[in-house]
């Protein structure tokens, strides 16, 4: 997906005032590895399932469970909504790897652009990842990141960032369009810098392997 453009000063303003599931969509929503599902979250459904009907009139899809992580059981054929432009567009007879929310249990089950919802065939590290958490076992964190550029647009390549750990620091080198990534990071809290951009701290957990987004220092 082609990053957004957008200006220094809006990106600003969206870092201070988005919730973070909504400001990562800027970029790519990542893998699902950056927080994987809360199990005891009555209003999050990840699971895989078969599209069985799509009615764009009304606007809603609906998609029988096949294999549950969170939410309904296998077997559940669950609504979805569609949000226009920021839906997923889904495809009678097609499976799909579901990522659905709702506000409250009285609300319909929902889908954006946002979501780690994809054709099942295209999600062979969620599942991965999701079907290793299901056991209790630890997943790899993979912490990918982006540097932006002053004026909005992506940062450079050759730049080196910074993870810093209790007890090791980890070094990353930017590649195309200002990207980093840490492989296999342990759990614990960290704290990631690099020259000119605004130093962040982290933590990883069982749960949780943040994405990161550096911006320039402001002069």
């Amino acid at each position: 997906m082609n990053i957004m453009r957008t200006s220094w000063a809006l990106l600003g303003i969206l870092a201070a005032t988005a919730p973070v599931r909504a400001f990562d969509c800027l970029s790519m929503p990542g893998s699902i590895r950056e927080a994987l599902p809360d199990v005891s979250n009555p209003n999050t459904a990840v699971f895989t399932g078969e599209v069985r009907r799509v009615d764009p009139v009304n606007q809603l899809a609906n998609i029988y469970v096949l294999e549950r992580f969170t939410g309904p059981a296998p077997g559940t054929i669950l609504e979805i909504e569609i949000l226009s432009s920021e839906s997923i567009r889904y495809t009678q007879g097609r499976t799909y790897l579901v990522e659905a929310y709702r506000a409250q249990p009285s609300d319909p089950w929902t889908t954006t652009t946002c979501s780690h919802t994809r054709l099942l065939n295209e999600s062979a590290s969620d599942l991965a990842a999701l079907r290793t958490w299901k056991k209790g076992e630890w997943v790899p964190c993979n912490i990918a990141g982006l540097l932006w550029g002053r004026d909005g647009s992506e940062g450079r390549s050759g730049i080196g960032v910074r993870l810093f750990g209790k007890d090791k620091t980890f070094l990353a080198i930017t590649g195309r369009e200002g990207r980093f990534e840490f492989k296999d990071i342990p759990a614990g809290t960290y704290r990631i810098m690099s020259n000119g951009w605004v130093p962040k701290s982290i933590e990883v957990t069982r749960t949780r392997c943040p994405r990161l987004d550096l911006f320039p220092v402001a002069r």
